[in-house]
């Protein structure tokens, strides 16, 4: 009879592990959304519009590998492989005050003017982002600016249609 006590509370203590480590595991997931949506929030991340200007493929070989990344640093590239490039104009900047988005404005219309425009690509020979736009599409980039223009990216995707 003690033997069937004891398997009992196991079978009841494994139930409730099975139960409960799923329900815990999704609240992690949940808390962990709001934290990240918190620090992004805190750190000064903000979301706006762009628009698709030109797409190119970018093909290295032994004379060309290396390119101008969006902070104006040469990279180098392995020969052989292609980057799917999109470039993008940003339509406004959102979560700033009106001097400071007219002077980002500024500065992004003098870098379209040098013909320099902001690009997005996800990994080499990675054609997805590419593939999935037309030039005149709307994308999202998340962003945050500092004082200088200097402009961090830290996602781009396609809006929704």
């Amino acid at each position: 009879m003690r033997q069937f006590g004891r398997r009992k509370k196991w079978i009841i203590a494994v139930a409730v592990v099975v139960v409960l480590l799923p329900l815990g595991y999704r609240a992690l997931l949940v808390l962990g959304d709001y934290i990240n949506d918190k620090l992004i929030d805190a750190i000064g991340f903000h979301e706006t519009g762009a628009t698709v200007i030109r797409k190119e493929i970018v093909k290295f070989d032994e004379t060309n590998h290396s390119y101008l990344n969006d902070h104006g640093d040469r990279i180098e590239a392995q020969p052989g492989g292609s980057q799917y490039c999109v470039y993008y104009k940003y339509d406004e900047f959102n979560g700033y005050d009106e001097r400071f988005t007219s002077k980002l404005m500024q500065f992004e219309e003098s870098r379209l003017a040098e013909g320099n425009p902001h690009f997005a690509w996800k990994n080499y020979d990675d054609k997805s982002l590419y593939d999935t736009v037309q030039v005149g599409d709307k994308l999202i980039v998340t962003y945050r600016a500092y004082s200088d223009g200097y402009l961090e990216v830290v996602s781009v995707k396609v809006a929704e249609r």
